[in-house]
């Protein structure tokens, strides 16, 4: 299983002290260190581009149906 720490933080200096869990310690680790983009600062989800036309229109009756079954279910 892996195992993982993040911690998103802004430095004052050039140095960087990590204090490791006792579990971690005598074990080979990958330190990585990444710069924050602004959207994960923002929190913003990337915008997906228009999913329209991405359906057959066979594949799109099919599913239109089986939601409008589902709905009946529930009533």
């Amino acid at each position: 299983m892996m195992e993982a720490i993040k911690h998103i933080l802004t430095p004052d200096s050039r140095e960087l002290n990590i204090m490791l869990p006792d579990d971690l310690v005598h074990q080979e680790l990958e330190i990585i260190i990444l710069r924050v983009s602004d959207n994960q600062k923002a929190g913003k989800k990337k915008h997906h581009r228009s999913q329209k036309g991405k359906l057959s229109k066979i594949e799109a009756k099919k599913m239109l149906a089986y939601v409008e079954e589902s709905r009946k279910e529930w009533q």
